[in-house]
């Protein structure tokens, strides 16, 4: 078969979740031997990609789209019928991209990445007889719906909740039913789809294809690792310094807190918190996990699957998260991983763990094997590929 992958962001380098999600999809087809082309788009806040980490035989095509957001913007889309968040990635340099594409092959299969590409459903299916298929990589109004609620009052609340959550959620449910099929990310995704939709679904969950054991470091230490620019983390991040580190250090305790992440905001490096180290991007995900005792989650919104799970259990890593952080993931309480909700039940599992080099290592070992049986590419690619030629 031939298959299009279209994509609001390039798949390399691989160094956030949605990334590793596109270019495991990817492996899985060139895996089964159907040609595949990929176009994606280059936006302001990721605006790189990586010729090294591209996959042979396949066709990549980059188009440059601003994709900004602020203000002003969304206050002169507040009564358009598409979402603000989805309108700023229309545009006529990618749609034009993607007709000359539509023109030049026959493909069997489209993929598009995300509901935020459904703008680009009505040329394809104008120029196009493929089949249609939305990799879900998360249930995209839930979030914002969540995000909404995490705010107690003020004009931002009143926008999220009473104008763009709404307008999201139509939008999305509009986009679902008008595809062919359904890939989701996760088993929850999976079931709310089915509740929305007649078309076939198949659950493929981020998968990885790289798994190492790291060692302890010598000093309990803590980190962090997550996109910076998804207001989720900014907003978890806050809450673990505020609520959960500021008490858990009172003391005087000899431990670290390591902040890493892509498009750090600058008032981040100002902030000043005990025993607190605010890196920003980092080189190697590979290496700051290894310089850390546990990874935290603290997360409240959000939806699919936090990847920066996956790589952390691919890596042995002991993980502290809050439910809504590890959902769709396959991992039970106190055995894979450590699921706190309350303030002061993640300063009691901090101090346990501090306590316990063996219960770190315990819950690491565990997790590591969970992530090998369960989220490995090689595990997917025949699910994928039967569901696609079933299409």
């Amino acid at each position: 078969m031939r298959i299009l992958q279209l994509c609001k962001k390039s798949p390399t380098p691989q160094i956030d979740g949605e990334s590793i999600a596109i270019h495991q999809i990817s492996k899985s087809i060139v895996a089964k031997g159907h040609q595949l082309d990929i176009l994606a788009m280059l936006t302001e806040k990721h605006a790189q990609y990586d010729r090294r980490g591209e996959l042979n035989d396949v066709s990549y095509s980059y188009v440059r789209v601003p994709a900004k957001i602020g203000a002003i913007g969304a206050f002169k889309r507040i009564f358009s019928k598409v979402p603000y968040i989805v309108d700023r990635f229309y545009s006529e340099d990618f749609l034009f991209a993607l007709n000359q594409l539509l023109n030049k092959h026959k493909y069997d299969i489209i993929i598009c990445e995300g509901v935020f590409l459904g703008t680009y459903l009505e040329s394809i299916r104008k120029y196009s007889t493929a089949r249609v298929v939305l990799r879900a990589h998360n249930v995209e109004h839930v979030i914002w719906k969540r995000l909404a609620a995490s705010y107690q009052h003020g004009l931002k609340r009143f926008y999220l909740s009473r104008i763009m959550v709404p307008k999201f959620t139509r939008y999305e449910v509009q986009v679902i039913q008008d595809m062919d099929a359904l890939i989701p990310i996760s088993p929850v995704d999976e079931a709310y789809f089915q509740g929305l939709t007649k078309i076939p679904i198949q659950c493929i969950p981020v998968a990885l294809d790289k798994y190492e054991k790291a060692d302890l470091p010598r000093k309990f230490s803590v980190g962090f690792l997550g996109g910076l620019d998804w207001q989720p983390n900014v907003d978890g991040v806050k809450w673990f310094l505020n609520e959960v580190w500021k008490p858990f250090v009172a003391d005087g305790k000899d431990v670290q807190l390591q902040i890493a992440g892509r498009n750090t905001p600058k008032e981040m490096f100002t902030w000043d918190y005990n025993k607190v180290t605010v890196l920003g991007e980092v080189a190697s995900a590979k290496e700051f996990l290894n310089s850390q005792s546990i990874i935290v989650v603290p997360i409240f919104s959000g939806s699919g699957m936090r990847v920066k799970i996956i790589e952390a259990m691919a890596f042995g890593k002991c993980i502290l998260s809050t439910k809504i952080g590890a959902e769709g993931i396959r991992c039970v309480d106190d055995e894979h991983i450590m699921l706190r909700e309350h303030p002061q039940d993640w300063i009691k599992a901090l101090e346990d763990l501090m306590n316990s080099s063996e219960r770190v290592n315990r819950i690491g070992v565990a997790a590591k094997k969970l992530a090998e049986q369960e989220y490995s590419i090689g595990r997917y690619t025949g699910d994928l590929d039967v569901f696609l030629r079933r299409l």
